[in-house]
């Protein structure tokens, strides 16, 4: 994993939290507010990671997460976002998805990942 770029093939997985702003119950599928942040749209990279890794990792981070997403960094890209790897101390797979203008994403952008988004259910009780 390359810590300077995202590569168009890495895919973004972003926690999914009881917030009834974030899920469409009428759709059934993310919002667009799920992808909305002035300070960038914050989401981890697999890199050498397996599901069940991923998913333990953000269960740590957030317990009791609905699940997470998953959108390819190509179809942010193709949507004028920028994918930048923002590695933490404590994360070195983080990254954020910006805005081509700004920082936080326009309605149509949080709109299109909202609909491009891949929904993953993350068992209350997961055997791993």
């Amino acid at each position: 994993m390359n810590l300077d770029f995202v590569e168009d093939n890495e895919i973004l997985h972003r926690a999914l939290k009881p917030n009834p702003t974030f899920w469409s119950t009428k759709d059934n599928r993310p919002t667009s507010a799920l992808f909305k942040d002035s300070k960038g749209v914050s989401a981890d990279r697999t890199g050498s990671r397996s599901e069940s890794e991923i998913r333990n990792s953000m269960l740590t981070k957030f317990p009791g997460l609905l699940g997470e997403i998953q959108v390819l960094t190509l179809d942010c890209r193709k949507l004028f976002c920028k994918v930048e790897p923002d590695p933490l101390v404590d994360n070195l797979f983080h990254a954020l998805i910006k805005g081509d203008e700004n920082i936080q994403l326009s309605n149509n952008q949080a709109r299109q990942l909202a609909k491009l988004c891949k929904f993953i259910k993350y068992d209350r009780n997961p055997q791993l």
